[in-house]
């Protein structure tokens, strides 16, 4: 897991795999995370 409430293994591995690194994943916007097959608005 990557330490963020609420985000499980799965999701974990779905936005690493996504984003490669933390930074990149802190500076994504809510439209960048919900075009992510696997995430929604809602987790």
């Amino acid at each position: 897991a990557l330490g963020i409430r609420h985000v499980g293994g799965r999701v974990a591995e779905v936005l690493a795999g996504h984003f490669g690194k933390m930074d990149s994943l802190a500076a994504a916007t809510q439209e960048q995370l919900t075009e992510i097959h696997e995430i929604g608005p809602v987790i």
